[in-house]
């Protein structure tokens, strides 16, 4: 059975998954398949059939929550289970919100440069000064001791400029998946705004 029309079954998910499409490149044909794995941490699950030549998909319960049916369409578009974990939060606040469209893979393609720009436009000096603000210290970063400013925000030492970016992402869309907040709503979507068409 086609995807589509399994989805068709739900109006929710159908909606979910047409929108999905605006920040993932999906094939146009998804075969439903019979979920068929014992280990119940397995919610679905995504694999392309080379006899087939297409991507099949299935889900433990009937319907998947929009979170593993948005998982599973990640890993379709080609995400690895850590871009599946990492974005399905982006990816739900980017289709309730309505977000620009734009290959959601791009996020992580951002530098902290075109971070900070975001964040200057919206009266807020860096990524820093963010987290202080919002007083938040993510694993990727620590406060040192300086001796002519007091504690300061700083990235961890081994901390790569995409661990940094990723990191800022997640903080950004895991926190609003509890509260809605007007600023993190307009940095994600002028995240969007920046990779849109790239």
């Amino acid at each position: 059975m086609r995807l589509v029309t399994y989805l068709k079954q739900y109006p929710k998910h159908y909606k979910f998954y047409k929108k999905a499409r605006k920040y993932l490149k999906l094939p146009r044909y998804i075969e439903y398949v019979q979920f068929d794995i014992a280990d119940k941490r397995v919610l679905g699950f995504a694999y392309y059939d080379k006899l087939k030549k297409r991507w099949c998909i299935g889900f433990r319960k009937d319907p998947p929550s929009v979170n593993t049916l948005l998982h599973e369409l990640i890993h379709v578009a080609g995400g690895d289970e850590i871009e599946a974990y990492d974005l399905t939060p982006v990816l739900i606040i980017a289709i309730k919100h309505d977000f620009p469209p734009a290959n959601i893979f791009k996020l992580f393609d951002l530098s902290v440069s075109d971070i900070n720009s975001i964040l200057r436009e919206l009266g807020i000096n860096s990524i820093e000064e963010y987290y202080k603000l919002r007083g938040v210290i993510p694993t990727s970063y620590e406060f040192i001791e300086d001796p002519s400013q007091g504690l300061i925000l700083r990235p961890r030492k081994g901390m790569s400029e995409k661990d940094i970016v990723i990191c800022f992402i997640c903080e950004i869309a895991g926190g609003l998946l509890f509260e809605e907040s007007p600023l993190e709503l307009k940095i994600l979507n002028k995240m969007f705004e920046k990779i849109k068409g790239v």
